[in-house]
């Protein structure tokens, strides 16, 4: 079982944005570093990620757990700047997970 962690923080970096794919939200680059930063987690967790406008899903790839998390501000300029092809730089985000009901 897969516990994911309340709060994320992710480091999008040069790579990510290179390595990562317009409108594309499994290989965008926070949808890059959310993966990385959770397969460095005890267990190294394989996981898919998708980033959307406002939130983040992520899963583990046997398809049993699943976690949102709700994008900060900042992230959702991000994600609109670099859709855009407007140029955009490393970054910190912090993400909290969206506990369910």
């Amino acid at each position: 079982m897969i516990l994911f962690p309340d709060r994320i923080e992710v480091d999008v970096t040069e790579k990510d944005i290179a390595e990562g794919t317009r409108h594309l939200m499994s290989v965008c680059p926070i949808a890059h570093a959310v993966r990385r930063t959770l397969s460095s987690e005890p267990g190294g967790w394989d996981v898919g990620v998708s980033v959307y406008h406002d939130y983040i899903f992520v899963n583990d790839l046997r398809g049993m757990w699943t976690a949102r998390y709700e994008l900060s501000r900042s992230a959702m300029r991000f994600v609109k700047q670099f859709d855009s092809s407007r140029g955009v730089r490393p970054a910190r985000f912090r993400f909290r997970r969206v506990k369910s009901t």
